[in-house]
């Protein structure tokens, strides 16, 4: 019969007697599964305290049941299994990395943004006698298909405002040429204005001189 205290240090007890004080020392966990070792135990203690050595371990040793009878001799005690609780994963935070411009990446990066905001003006439309109308693509081949064959057209010709919730009467082929020059000066402003930004990133030496450069286009 073997009896283990939580130091790890294992005594073995073969002949002699086990008291309630030795017992009590340390809170040990039986290592017997049958109903003879509980037996053995209690041969070694001393017979006038088989009952408190019984009471003393069915209180302090992690036992998971025990069967018994009135007489502590028969009891059986069968050890819990040691659960040991899972210690908490640390959280897998992803590296952050930061990647530095070289200064030709950085001129490239301010080229494209030059020209995504010309494709944003020239979408936002143009504006004749206070009313925006649409200069999207297919909004310049219509216009382009008008002035062309303006000469041919029935009178008046409307066309509905950006936001399609006022339009425009044109009476005339004149009209159609007047609106047709906006939405042209409109695109050739932002073009135009397009390539001087990209001048100017060409010609910059170094990064203060990109940063310098501001595309204030409206």
């Amino acid at each position: 019969m073997r009896i283990t205290a939580p130091t790890n240090q294992t005594q073995a007890v073969s002949d002699g007697v086990v008291g309630l004080a030795d017992l009590a020392n340390a809170t040990f966990v039986l290592l017997g599964t049958n109903r003879s070792a509980a037996t053995s135990l209690l041969e070694l203690v001393e017979d006038q305290e088989k009952t408190r050595v019984a009471t003393w371990l069915t209180t302090h040793v992690d036992c998971a049941e025990f069967h018994g009878e009135l007489d502590p001799s028969e009891w059986l005690f069968r050890p819990k299994p040691v659960v040991r609780p899972l210690l908490p994963r640390p959280p897998t935070i992803a590296p952050i990395v930061t990647y530095v411009l070289t200064f030709a990446e950085s001129k490239l990066a301010r080229r494209s943004s030059v020209d995504n905001k010309s494709v944003a003006l020239i979408g936002a439309g143009f504006t004749v006698d206070g009313k925006t109308f649409s200069a999207s693509d297919t909004a310049q081949l219509k216009w382009l298909g008008m002035y062309t064959s303006r000469a041919d057209l029935s009178y008046p010709v409307t066309v509905p405002a950006k936001d399609d919730l006022s339009f425009v009467s044109l009476i005339e082929a004149a009209d159609i040429a007047i609106y047709y020059a906006a939405l042209l000066a409109r695109i050739q402003t932002v073009l135009s204005g397009g390539v001087t930004l990209k001048a100017q990133i060409a010609a910059a030496t170094n990064q203060a001189a990109l940063d310098a450069i501001v595309d204030d286009r409206t």
